[in-house]
């Protein structure tokens, strides 16, 4: 005869599998109520088995110790878990013979008990550090550790928890080096360059990647963290502004992703198994599911190619990302064989929220003003919901947006609503400005001085190396100095070149024709603008189309090359038609700071 424990260990377990199998084939949005009907049929089956009189201790541990993993994942009743936990963990460490089995509950424990107080957990973590080093099991010295690295991440100031995340990092890759450990290694690596980056700590960071790769070449089959690897070190080129390496090591990133887009299941894969002993001991890794390392593999190449707004990439690629992300697949891929579910699903509207804010900069790029408008307006209804960074890079495309249309007051309070401890998008907002002043409708040379003054310390000692050559190039065409600001746009022209920055290129070189043509050297002059008009025309932006063209137009006349000057006369006249379109039919850009 069948054991009941046996029987509805079972039936719960086949239930699990049934919710999990209906939001797996769910075309419709999460089926919220048949899901949890299923979740709450299979926690009733274990109960039942609570009940029994004469339940033995293992089997009571167990069920205590599914129903408590189930109930914290699936429903986040917190209390409800911790109350069926805490009677499993006495029961397990009264008998003490299955160390293993007592250590996963205290790890569920510690869990559980972070969601309520995080200095508590950091408590119970400690003993239980202390036990299995004691007890010699590095298997859960890792697993605790790096459970300890994870609650601190969820700290509220994680600023002064920073220290200890890469205080337990660098204990994890003493053990994992001395044992020789190679992928507990990587792992812990690819940990620390992720912190490394979010304290902009690059150099750095580019040296965790440089260990990675040293010790990856010791193991085979890690194709998932490689692509890890290979976007942190995109990410770190783009930062510093190496464009070409970034873009190269990007081809390699798309070859790996469909290597792995042919794997059977591979959208299915949202955690790495990591083996920790011979006896079969695993330590799961949520981080990145395979479709989020798709859609970031799109977000990525549409950075990279947005500097050169010749091509057409970058919108395509964030396109791809906005559909990709049109589709609620987060539930299923957050759903593991213990039914783990993440509830907390910010990354999604974050990512998308993002992805739509540089889809909207590509689109302006390309003098696509209606359609960039039309994602403002959708961007718009995520507004309370935007973090402090995605609230300023909103401001920032807003006050962009209102610049380009020719909306220079609202462009402004845009900027000045951008935060100053965001260095980063302050500075951009800022050196905007200075476009602005410099222009014929509000320009204010001595505000020009004063703000390139305040902000040079700032972008000259930024690790964004695009924000130098921004620097470079707007103070560079706002010089009092001939000399300066001639050798200010010929470094930026240069540097363009190398950081396949067109957008920068464009502007150096028609800045740089007002000093050539002054100084009667028209040759260089007719070169630099012939170039600047065909890579603007390329990129289908009118307004630098026209500027270039214009002036390209004026040195033919006075070059007696009437014919040329005339064309190029008929062809300035499409981008001023289209320009003229764009002013006449601009949507009216509302800054509201309080968001």
């Amino acid at each position: 005869m069948l054991s009941p424990h046996i029987f509805l260990w079972s039936v719960a377990e086949n239930v699990f599998s049934e919710a999990k199998r209906i939001v797996s084939f769910s075309k419709e949005p999460f089926p919220y109520e048949e899901y949890y009907k299923l979740i709450a049929t299979g926690l009733g089956c274990l109960e039942t088995l609570l009940c029994y009189d004469k339940l033995e201790v293992n089997i009571e541990i167990k069920t205590r110790f599914r129903m408590a993993e189930v109930i914290f994942y699936e429903t986040e009743d917190i209390q409800k878990a911790e109350w069926i936990l805490s009677k499993g963990v006495i029961l397990a460490q009264r008998k003490n013979e299955d160390i293993e089995t007592k250590f996963a509950m205290q790890h569920l424990q510690i869990r559980i008990v972070a969601r309520k107080s995080l200095k508590t957990a950091q408590v119970l973590l400690k003993s239980c550090i202390e036990e299995a080093e004691e007890r010699q099991m590095v298997d859960w010295i890792y697993i605790f550790l790096f459970l300890q690295f994870d609650i601190l991440s969820y700290a509220v100031n994680q600023d002064s928890e920073r220290m200890g995340r890469l205080s337990t990092l660098m204990k994890i890759i003493c053990i994992a080096e001395n044992r020789n450990d190679n992928l507990v290694c990587i792992v812990a690596r690819l940990f620390e360059t992720y912190l490394r980056i979010e304290t902009e700590e690059y150099q750095m960071a580019k040296k965790c990647l440089n260990y990675v790769s040293a010790i990856q070449t010791k193991i085979s089959n890690i194709s998932f963290l490689n692509m890890i690897k290979m976007m942190f070190n995109i990410f770190l080129n783009l930062i510093q502004g190496y464009g070409k390496e970034a873009i190269h090591e990007l081809r390699d990133l798309h070859h790996e992703l469909d290597a792995f887009a042919e794997e059977t299941n591979c959208l299915y894969q949202d955690t790495l198994n990591l083996p920790l002993s011979q006896n079969g001991l695993n330590m799961k890794i949520y981080w990145f599911n395979a479709q989020q390392l798709f859609i970031y593999g799109h977000i990525l190449s549409g950075m990279c190619y947005l500097p050169d707004y010749s091509s057409s990439k970058a919108e395509v690629f964030f396109n791809e990302g906005l559909e990709m992300l049109r589709y609620d697949f987060a539930y299923d891929q957050f759903l593991t064989n213990g039914l783990r579910t993440n509830k907390d699903l910010d990354w999604f509207e974050i990512t998308r929220q993002m992805c739509l804010i540089y889809y909207c900069f590509a689109l302006m790029l390309r003098s696509k003003f209606n359609k960039a408008f039309e994602c403002i307006e959708i961007l718009e209804k995520y507004s309370s919901s935007f973090t402090v960074i995605t609230r300023a890079l909103f401001m920032l495309l807003k006050g962009t947006y209102a610049q380009f249309t020719g909306q220079l007051d609202t462009a402004l309070k845009a900027y000045e609503s951008i935060p100053v401890f965001l260095h980063a998008i302050s500075l951009v907002g800022s050196l905007n400005s200075v476009l602005i002043f410099q222009g014929n409708q509000l320009q204010d040379k001595k505000r020009v001085y004063e703000i390139l003054h305040n902000i040079e310390p700032l972008c000259q000692s930024s690790s964004f190396t695009q924000l130098k050559f921004a620097w470079n190039l707007i103070s560079g065409s706002a010089g009092k100095d001939v000399l300066y600001s001639k050798n200010s746009l010929s470094y930026v022209v240069s540097a363009s070149e190398k950081h396949t920055n067109t957008q920068f290129r464009v502007m150096a070189l028609i800045a740089l024709c007002y000093y050539f043509i002054v100084h009667s050297e028209s040759e260089q002059a007719e070169k630099m603008l012939v170039s600047a008009y065909l890579l603007s025309k390329n990129a289908e932006n009118d307004i630098w189309a026209f500027m270039s063209g214009n002036l390209l137009q004026e040195l033919m006349k006075k070059k007696n090359k009437n014919i040329k000057a005339e064309k190029q006369f008929q062809l300035n006249l499409k981008h001023k038609e289209r320009i003229l379109d764009i002013f006449n039919n601009t949507n009216a850009i509302s800054i509201n700071c309080s968001l």
